[in-house]
């Protein structure tokens, strides 16, 4: 599967992004990465089975302008309800509070988070579409707090810690396609957890469109 993947801001270095989905290339996943959005084409979508966005709302590292048109919104928009698949992770949500159709497409945005610190991941005990049971765990990260604006996504991961619980994987129908969102992500090391490793791949698997003709 061709996947476009959008990293890459002041915060968190397109190079995590890159070298965590490394490991997921041999199981048939062909990576195409975008980290300058400055000269966004509107067509660039249409040619990957899914979209991975783990980029907040800048242009690049180097250029701080929001790059999230209303326009480029609306190809998010158009994209998903055709069938597309996106998969947005951890900075992914960061900077969209105010851009309506897209957080509505994503269903959360980021808030704010503690310093970084443990935190546990867990599954809800319904994730039949993951093929089979996934254990807590714990990563050392940013622990994300989000605002949820859609009631009908369904919530299968939480994320906990001493400053409390929150959603941290959820999955929505947008049209024919489908949207799921990792809040984890800030260091390359949990990219690289192998529990985390596997939720990226069957979450990725789910939204693309190879996975959706499979349902």
């Amino acid at each position: 599967m061709r996947i476009g993947v959008l990293c890459g801001d002041n915060w968190h270095p397109a190079i995590t992004v890159i070298e965590g989905l490394r490991p997921l290339e041999p199981r048939g996943f062909q990576f195409e990465f975008i980290v300058d959005t400055a000269d966004w084409k509107s067509d660039v979508l249409e040619q990957y089975s899914a979209v991975i966005l783990s980029k907040s709302n800048r242009r690049s590292p180097e250029d701080a302008e929001p790059w999230l048109t209303e326009e480029i919104q609306m190809d998010f928009d158009r994209y998903v309800a055709k069938g597309g698949g996106l998969l947005v992770i951890h900075s992914g949500t960061v900077g969209y509070a105010n851009e309506k159709c897209f957080r509505e497409l994503v269903g959360g945005v980021f808030t704010q988070h503690p310093e970084a610190g443990w935190v546990t991941l867990e599954y809800a005990e319904d994730t039949s579409w993951f093929g089979n049971e996934y254990p807590p765990f714990k990563i050392f990260d940013e622990h994300y707090f989000v605002n949820m604006f859609d009631e009908q996504a369904e919530i299968f991961m939480t994320s906990s810690s001493q400053s409390g619980k929150q959603p941290a994987g959820w999955i929505k129908r947008h049209g024919r396609g489908q949207v799921c969102v990792l809040t984890p992500g800030h260091y390359l090391e949990v990219w690289l957890n192998p529990h985390y490793q596997r939720t990226i791949e069957s979450a990725l698997t789910k939204v693309a469109r190879k996975g959706q003709q499979a349902d």
